[in-house]
């Protein structure tokens, strides 16, 4: 990345600095072949770049730095297996490869040189030294933020997919972030809800304040396995919106106490407007006066309410899996 290749130039800026160094580059593994590619380079030509911006798996260069010992030679014997003419007419007399590590493992290397002295001086060896252990830690940092982006990035399509807000609440600022779903979910535009746990209790309905925060309160002080609860969420025009909210604690203190919860929001109201219209009409059909039955396809009653009971001098209870012969 660029941000990764900047902080490299900085680094390998500081190496040529010290006292006897005067040019280098920095190489990081390619893991599918073994070799070493050129991310960043000071104090060299062109043409030698070109010719020096990937070294093989078999390459002196290679052998040495995989050694995972730094290695301070005269740069003729670094090259006497080479073919390369453009690198031998650069005039490099001394040369060092240090390894780059992370955890023990070989993930580049720094390689210095000088056009000027035939060995890389003592008093240098420590603080070049020291800039490659802080190149793998720059390197490893880098990855790190790079896996971090393409998960954020895997979550976010598979959520907008899901078509599922987030919320990310960290419980001792009171700072939340809501995802851009989880506000258009509720009509407002992404980023126009203040990025606070106060902006969700503003919206949470009267009705199920109590039960949300008890159910929050409850699988802190694990009351419960699971947050999981359904309430309603006022929307940008004011109407209400029935959600599905799951959530799961991610950071505790150092007592095992919560500090972090993410979770998720669920937009559920045309399922419970489903719910209450089926509710309604069962309410309907159990009050009428008209004797309505539902049979299957071999006449085997599945459903029949009180009034065709009454009619039939039997209890609801009775007739249920009776066959329809029985009234003829």
């Amino acid at each position: 990345t660029s941000d990764l290749a900047e902080s490299m130039n900085r680094l390998l800026e500081s190496a040529v600095q010290v006292d006897g160094i005067d040019c280098g580059g920095v190489y990081l593994v390619d893991k599918p072949t073994g070799g070493l590619n050129l991310i960043a380079h000071a104090g060299l030509p062109v043409e030698f770049v070109e010719s020096a911006s990937h070294c093989g798996a078999d390459a002196p260069q290679t052998r040495l730095a995989m050694r995972g010992e730094p290695v301070y030679q005269p740069y003729p014997e670094v090259l006497q297996q080479g073919k390369d003419k453009g690198r031998r007419r650069e005039g490099l007399r001394a040369m060092a490869i240090l390894p780059v590590k992370h955890k023990g493992q070989v993930i580049g290397v720094l390689n210095l040189a000088s056009h000027t002295h035939d060995e890389i001086p003592a008093t240098a060896r420590e603080a070049i030294e020291t800039i490659a252990a802080c190149i793998g830690g720059v390197v490893s940092r880098a990855r790190t933020e790079q896996v971090l982006r393409q998960s954020e990035e895997r979550l976010k399509l598979a959520l907008e997919a899901a078509n599922e807000g987030l919320f990310d609440w960290h419980m001792q600022t009171g700072e939340a972030y809501y995802s851009p779903r989880y506000c258009t979910m509720l009509g407002y535009e992404p980023d126009e809800l203040q990025p606070s746990h106060e902006t969700w209790l503003g919206l949470i309905h009267p009705d199920d304040r109590e039960l949300a925060l008890g159910a929050v309160k409850e699988y802190m002080q694990r009351e419960r396995d699971a947050h999981e609860i359904e309430y309603r969420l006022r929307t940008k025009t004011g109407k209400w919106r029935w959600v599905l909210s799951r959530g799961k604690a991610t950071e505790w203190d150092e007592v095992g106490v919560p500090t972090r919860m993410v979770g998720t929001h669920v937009d559920i109201t045309d399922q419970k407007q489903a719910e209450e219209a089926a509710i309604r009409l069962q309410s309907a059909v159990e009050q009428t006066a008209d004797g309505i039955a539902i049979g299957d396809l071999d006449g085997n009653l599945q459903f029949v309410n009180p009034a065709w009971a009454r009619m039939h001098g039997y209890a609801p209870g009775e007739l249920l899996g009776a066959h329809l012969s029985i009234f003829h």
